[in-house]
């Protein structure tokens, strides 16, 4: 058995519990930074920002527009009956204008309308 003078434990114990500050000055230098940056920078910039401005946006018009449509609901099936024409109409037109902006880009038509 090897006999450890009482001097080495000591220093080694003095020498850890000085740390030579190197957890103060990474905390400091690296870590703080990372924390303001991502609390200023990507918490309140990005994600309240754009991430909720966007869907408060959305969620705004949504409302909006159910507040305008809610006059178009009066109850009586020949009116509804008489909408449905309208938008099959405008759903044939959003798909002509599709096809033809594809064509415009690719030179052809590089898939076709449902049948």
């Amino acid at each position: 058995m090897v006999h450890v003078p009482a001097t080495a434990g000591a220093r080694d114990a003095e020498t850890a519990g000085e740390q030579y500050y190197v957890d103060e000055i990474y905390d400091a230098a690296i870590i703080q930074p990372i924390k303001v940056g991502s609390r200023e920078g990507l918490w309140k910039l990005f994600d309240i920002g754009v991430i909720d401005g966007t869907i408060h946006t959305i969620g705004g018009a949504v409302v909006r527009f159910g507040r305008t449509i809610r006059y178009m609901q009066f109850g009586y099936v020949r009116g509804y009956a008489a909408i449905i024409p309208g938008g099959c109409g405008n759903y044939h037109r959003l798909l002509r204008v599709q096809r033809r902006a594809c064509f415009e880009i690719f030179g052809e038509v590089i898939w076709s309308a449902p049948s």
